[in-house]
């Protein structure tokens, strides 16, 4: 093994424990929230699916505006 191929499999070994902890703590977590985002669950029934009508509810589209459809509690001592 040369020099260079010396210094690039020791950047891919210092590399790779970021990767595995990017994959575990943000991707896998990701992956696992866009289905159910797609469908109706109460945690008691089984899920059913909406498609983009969760989204629909959330972002309502009135007059050439997107607004939001819930509330932040903001001025009413909520967070946000």
């Amino acid at each position: 093994m040369t020099a260079a191929g010396r210094y690039r499999a020791s950047l891919y070994a210092l590399l790779a424990p970021y990767l595995l902890g990017v994959a575990v703590l943000v991707a896998i977590p990701v992956a696992l929230t866009v289905g159910p985002s797609f469908t109706a669950y109460d945690g008691l029934s089984a899920p059913t699916w909406r498609g983009l009508g969760n989204f629909r509810e959330v972002l309502v589209v009135r007059e050439g505006r997107v607004t939001r459809r819930f509330r932040t509690g903001r001025g009413r001592g909520g967070v946000g």
